[in-house]
């Protein structure tokens, strides 16, 4: 009778429990456990789920076995995390939570944007590294805080231009934050990056004139091979002629003479003695059809995951 006892209380746990479980999408039960301490029924389940159970659906899971199996139960679920995949990504996954994986995804995209950018800008000032970004939305307004290494402080001013060409860039309400950390360096001789030393500032002008190359720039090689992206650039002046120097990712070497039509199309739309250096790095992201026109690696990193 006891046995007999036993295997009932045993069978409906299992019963129900498979039913409850099974509302979360994915979810199975895997195990089962249970023993008496005094009156209490303590009941173990171990659950293979994509998403954990929370304490919220335990609580009504205990409330359902307690109505229908056993008053005095008290039950504990462990969480298995498990991922079930096809060939189009992971299956088994909450509305709730793919729309938090797409946010979370967008966040990182926009992050990786934005530092990018002002990566961009900071070109202007030598010595300044960005040290960490992060963003808080709210009122669907961009709050973004930087942390800036520099050798001196990053004035109101500068932060205007910053905040004015993220949102141009980003066509997103920023409001850009700044918090300078002073960082010297040194060689043997002298301290590097002085205030004097520093005769490239970063002025609106100059960014305009920046966007411009680069926008040109970037519309010339995706013209000349849509595979192409650029990596990096920079640029000087030296006796009346501006040098480019760009390097870019293509399946391909960019050789004199496709450096010769760019460089062409360079002195019409932006200056007219200028100089273009390429520096070819082989590498293409593909499909089974051709090359793929765009490289970013933080969205190829949120497809992957």
């Amino acid at each position: 009778q006891q046995i007999a006892a036993s295997y009932t209380l045993s069978e409906s746990l299992k019963t129900n429990l498979t039913e409850q479980v099974a509302i979360n999408t994915g979810a199975t039960l895997s195990d089962i456990r249970y023993q008496y301490a005094g009156d209490k029924l303590q009941v173990m389940a171990e659950v293979l789920t994509p998403q954990e159970i929370d304490y919220r659906q335990v609580s009504r899971i205990e409330k359902s076995l307690q109505e229908t199996v056993n008053p005095n139960i008290h039950l504990i679920i462990r969480s298995l995390i498990s991922r079930d995949s096809d060939k189009s990504g992971y299956v088994f996954i909450s509305e709730d939570e793919k729309a938090r994986r797409f946010e979370e995804n967008k966040q990182n995209l926009f992050i990786s944007r934005a530092s990018g950018l002002l990566k961009e800008v900071l070109l202007f000032f030598p010595g300044c590294y960005l040290a960490d970004i992060q963003n808080i939305v709210e009122n669907n307004v961009n709050n973004l805080y930087v942390v800036i290494q520099t050798p001196s402080e990053i004035k109101p001013e500068q932060v205007a231009v910053m905040e004015k060409h993220l949102v141009t860039n980003l066509n997103e309400p920023i409001y850009l934050t700044v918090r300078s950390v002073i960082t010297r360096e040194a060689d043997s001789t002298r301290y590097l990056y002085d205030d004097k030393d520093r005769t490239s500032k970063l002025n609106e002008a100059e960014l305009i004139f920046h966007n411009k190359l680069m926008q040109t720039l970037r519309e010339e090689l995706k013209a000349y091979e849509p595979a192409i992206n650029l990596i990096e650039f920079n640029y000087g002046t030296k006796d009346g002629v501006i040098l480019v120097i760009a390097k870019i990712r293509t399946p391909y070497i960019f050789g004199p003479e496709q450096v010769k039509e760019v460089e062409n199309s360079l002195q019409e739309k932006i200056y007219p003695d200028l100089k273009l250096i390429v520096r070819s790095v082989i590498g293409a992201d593909a499909t089974s059809e051709w090359y793929l026109g765009e490289y970013e690696d933080a969205l190829l990193d949120t497809v992957a995951h």
